[in-house]
């Protein structure tokens, strides 16, 4: 399960597709402790994602860590780690299932600064040392970057070499989204053309215990695209609000004929009774399997739901971009 425990961030990414911002409503430690660990424990969930917003804006987020760790459910942060303290880390060190996973998206401050609205070479200096912090502690888990134009292909295989020296376990490369801010940024994302250059000059990278993810890249080799992994992590929206895919939330609340709410299994604060297996049975079953057929293609339910409500298709339609069959094309 993901928590998006504040839609609050102190930075200002270009590409944000919760839109994020300085203001915002925040998740609190009581909701947590009285609404959401029970529904953790009763339906054996073992790893929570805390994300926002930048969770480190949450001024409870030591004590919510604390009750999850307590609780034995591991915890991932997803953070721009500018507001991260050394203690805490060196603290956090002594749980095995606990980890952080870093966005950085480039090795100078104009191009990672530029992308995320904020060119102060201190901040831009806090974010590198503790990176390499958490590497040291061994709960760095994977670094996220977003390829854009601000930054070079060279910048990226830097980074990639970076994040193999303090530790990473990977970098996980995802494009530009059609949500949120992204929709606005387009202009900045790599070409087809580009991408392939990126992955060739960077999956050289890769080892048994160093691996490069790709997200969306063009499927120039038409290889099978994998098993949409719906339903097999929920997101918790600041109001309680229990998403089975918050892309396809995000991707709703755009100019499309869907509505965000069909999306929305229930909420998780306001409805003592429900229950978070049935309500993804239900949701599958009665809205996902009449939209997963195409034409005769072996890739049912497969393609990406949220990729196909930006655009506007029906949730039957092939994923276009990437599809083996419709044959993905540089330009």
């Amino acid at each position: 399960m993901m928590l998006q425990i504040t839609q609050k961030c102190n930075l200002h990414c270009a590409h944000c597709f919760a839109n994020a911002s300085g203001t915002g409503t925040e998740m609190s430690l009581e909701l947590i402790q009285n609404k959401i660990l029970p529904q953790l424990l009763k339906n054996q969930v073992v790893k929570i994602t805390l994300t926002g917003g930048e969770p480190l804006c949450n001024p409870q987020i030591k004590d919510i860590v604390q009750l999850l760790l307590d609780n034995h459910v591991g915890v991932s942060i997803c953070t721009n780690a500018t507001l991260i303290d050394t203690a805490w880390i060196a603290y956090l060190s002594k749980y095995e299932n606990v980890h952080f996973n870093v966005s950085l998206d480039g090795m100078r401050l104009e191009s990672h600064g530029r992308f995320r609205g904020n060119l102060s070479i201190e901040m831009f200096d806090k974010i590198i040392s503790t990176i390499t912090t958490l590497g040291h502690y061994k709960l760095l888990n994977g670094i996220l970057t977003t390829p854009n134009t601000y930054a070079t292909i060279d910048e990226y295989i830097d980074l990639c070499c970076f994040a193999k020296k303090v530790g990473a376990h990977y970098v996980l490369m995802n494009p530009l989204s059609p949500f949120g801010r992204g929709v606005k940024t387009q202009q900045l994302a790599y070409t087809n053309n580009e991408m392939c250059l990126l992955k060739k000059q960077t999956e050289l990278l890769a080892t048994d215990n160093f691996q490069i993810v790709y997200i969306r890249f063009p499927n120039n080799e038409q290889k099978p695209i994998g098993k949409c992994p719906i339903g097999s992590v929920l997101y918790v929206f600041t109001n309680g609000d229990v998403a089975i895919c918050p892309y396809m939330v995000f991707a709703a609340n755009g100019e499309n004929r869907y509505n965000a709410k069909d999306f929305i299994l229930g909420n998780i604060f306001g409805n003592e009774e429900l229950d978070l297996s049935t309500e993804i049975k239900k949701f599958i079953k009665h809205y996902l399997m009449q939209n997963t057929a195409y034409k005769n293609c072996g890739a049912c339910s497969k393609g990406c739901y949220a990729i196909k409500i930006s655009n506007d298709q029906d949730l039957s339609d092939c994923d276009f971009d990437i599809c083996p069959l419709a044959g993905s094309k540089t330009k």
